[in-house]
């Protein structure tokens, strides 16, 4: 489990649960992760504007993320395989669980 130092706080994100974010830490990016594994795969490049702004509540949500950005997730292991998807709205249980790279709104 990581620990959220004011330095990483500053730097506008949260993760709260078991193995939360990878290297998101490494950097800011606006995101949000509560749960085990969610958001855990994140790389975040501010720069290139990827792996940013994204919110992910629940087990493994958005749990090979690594560039996609400003997705919003709810429920256990919703876009669980997403690696470069953006602006995707998925809500329930395994809601958009393959997608991979598209741009959806799933409930």
């Amino acid at each position: 489990m990581k620990l959220i130092t004011l330095k990483t706080a500053l730097c506008l994100f949260v993760a709260i649960g078991l193995i939360g974010w990878g290297d998101a830490a490494a950097g800011s990016g606006g995101n949000v992760a509560t749960g085990p594994w969610a958001l855990s795969s994140d790389i975040v490049n501010v720069d290139e504007g990827t792996g940013i702004n994204n919110t992910a509540d629940g087990w493994g949500t958005l749990r090979y993320n690594t560039a996609g950005s400003s997705n919003t997730v709810i429920g256990l292991a919703a876009l669980y395989r997403n690696t470069v998807g953006y602006g995707n709205t998925a809500n329930g249980y395994q809601a958009l669980f393959k997608n991979a790279t598209d741009c959806y709104g799933a409930e």
